[in-house]
């Protein structure tokens, strides 16, 4: 093999002097497999796989570095961007880290990169993808279900990215015993198929699935066109029917509440569809006890509270927020003043907060509020008296309770808070939630999804991101928080094992990076990780 530094170009030749093939840029390794060559063109910063024929079989973008220990992908290094790639030999861009390559780990899994300022630890993963729209983990949590618009099916899939059965129609819900489930058909009209895993053909009911009764013996569907609502059986038999949209079924499970949006009215039905109370208004909340509801009538703008009879009790102005943890009062929201009200279950207004309602603390003896006009959190006793105040917009409490996070658009941070308002830690990104041990979080940044810890250490980083521009929602870690799963766009998806667990990838993180620490003592200290684990 050799290279002209004239013409950018590689050549094999034969031990006669005959040419065989010429391949763009200079020569960089063999494959694994022996049955191909990398190069690398300084011209357009690319490396490049070719058959010993000269024929190209893939690029990548950047100078290659190594291949992966499993011999199934490769690195190669962005000097522009300051960037190592992962790819797979087909030249499908896996995954991305910020930094110099410096060395794989002993147990081919991770990789250190470094940066002028740190050292950190990533690990290597294949992604899995799935060109649907994502919509739930199975029961069991070792699948997953997607709806695809284009052919109007759901998919049932293993975790290994490999199609298990089909379904007509967008999947809604599995059914409570968790051995089947429902989807809705667009291309039919009107109809909802209840799919059972012992059975090919499914039990169809008329109009779109709304839920199953609390028994879990039957279910509910709506049909739009005749604003109508029916209760059936699970094998199919109609039980009952009932005027407007199902709203909830009855605290004592005992009735179901409609709304007709022709009349801007709700009606109290008893399961076998006789009408016990009407009431102007669409359902929002029972009460705590069980013995009243809120209602908002889109007429008139109001919000009312009302006895089970029909009786109305009393009326509050704003939007409806939440009940407090006692039940004896509520939270509404006026928009053109952003402040939040506390009323009393009489109608009386109490106290007035600065901000809009984001939730209570967890003694409910206090609320937090966000005020868009100065960017702030606020922590509030009832009775109206600030406790705290905290940069950015609350977006939960942490898993123990004894703090929260927020997040501040105009630097790009969350942060996490004790709950008398002392910065903990910072994070690059926005929160998307904690880990399912509670002892890391996750963030949304502009180069993908990153794990932390709760101090603010780096773990690891992936490509894609936990939300998409369409504001898909999705829970992203499985519950017993082996996987992970970021989103490219709508309909391509990334599923991520973690090995062990986010528990212990600070430790083996730290394991790693201890004969660096020990020769490095001072960047331990300077990137303050590591400080309580043992070298």
């Amino acid at each position: 093999m050799t290279f002209s530094g004239i013409d950018g170009q590689s050549r094999l030749w034969s031990l006669s002097g005959s040419e065989i093939a010429r391949y763009e840029g200079a020569f960089r390794s063999f494959t694994p497999d022996g049955q191909s060559i990398l190069t690398y063109s300084q011209r357009d910063d690319k490396s490049r796989r070719y058959s010993f024929g000269g024929v190209e079989l893939a690029s990548y973008e950047g100078e290659f570095r190594r291949f992966t220990p499993n011999g199934q992908g490769l690195l190669t290094y962005s000097w522009r961007e300051g960037k190592i790639r992962q790819w797979s030999l087909s030249g499908t861009e896996q995954a991305s880290y910020s930094g110099e390559f410096q060395s794989f780990t002993s147990n081919g899994k991770g990789l250190i990169v470094t940066q002028p300022s740190e050292t950190q630890l990533f690990y290597l993963k294949e992604r899995r993808l799935f060109d649907q729209q994502l919509l739930a983990w199975t029961t069991d949590k070792k699948g997953l279900i997607s709806y695809s618009e284009s052919d109007g099916k759901s998919r049932l899939w293993n975790l290994n990215g490999i199609e298990k059965a089909s379904f007509d129609g967008k999947f809604l819900s599995f059914t409570p015993d968790g051995k089947g489930l429902v989807t809705y058909s667009f291309s039919v009209i009107n109809k909802s198929h209840l799919w059972r895993t012992n059975v090919t053909d499914p039990t169809d009911f008329e109009g779109e699935f709304h839920g199953f009764t609390p028994n879990g013996q039957g279910l509910v569907t709506y049909s739009n066109g005749e604003d109508k609502s029916r209760l059936w059986s699970m094998s199919g038999t109609e039980q009952a029917s009932f005027e407007g949209k199902f709203q909830d079924f009855t605290p004592d499970r005992q009735g179901l509440v409609t709304y007709s949006r022709s009349e801007d009215k709700g009606h109290l039905w008893s399961m076998s569809g006789t009408e016990q109370a009407s009431f102007e208004g669409e359902l929002l909340s029972f009460t705590p006890n069980g013995q009243g509801f809120l209602t908002y009538s889109k007429s008139n703008g109001k919000l009312r509270l009302w006895s089970l009879s029909g009786a109305e009790l009393a009326s509050f102005e704003g939007e409806f927020q939440a009940f407090t943890p006692d039940g004896q009062g509520i939270i509404t929201y006026w928009w053109g003043e952003d402040t939040s009200s506390l009323w009393s279950l009489g109608g009386t207004e109490q106290v007035i907060f600065e901000g809009g309602f984001r939730g209570f603390t967890p003694d409910g003896e206090g609320l937090v509020t966000y005020a868009g006009r100065d960017g702030k959190s606020r922590l509030w006793s009832l009775n109206g008296t600030e406790q705290a105040s905290f940069e950015g917009e609350f977006l939960g409490l942490t898993p123990d309770e004894q703090g929260l996070v927020t997040y501040s658009s105009s630097d790009g941070k969350s942060r996490l808070w004790s709950l008398i308002g002392t910065e903990q830690a910072s994070f690059e990104g926005e929160f998307r939630g904690f880990t399912p041990d509670g002892k890391g979080l996750a963030t949304d940044s502009g180069y993908g999804t990153v794990l932390w810890s709760l101090s603010g250490e780096r773990l690891a980083e992936f490509t894609g991101r936990l939300t998409t521009n369409s504001g898909i929602d999705f829970t992203r870690f499985s519950d017993d928080g082996q996987y992970l799963i970021t989103f490219l766009d709508d309909t391509t998806h990334q599923i991520w094992q973690l090995d062990n667990g986010l528990d212990d990838l600070l430790a083996r993180g730290c394991n790693l990076l201890a004969n660096y620490f020990r020769a490095n003592p001072d960047q331990r200290e300077q990137l303050g990780i590591c400080l309580d684990q043992p070298l």
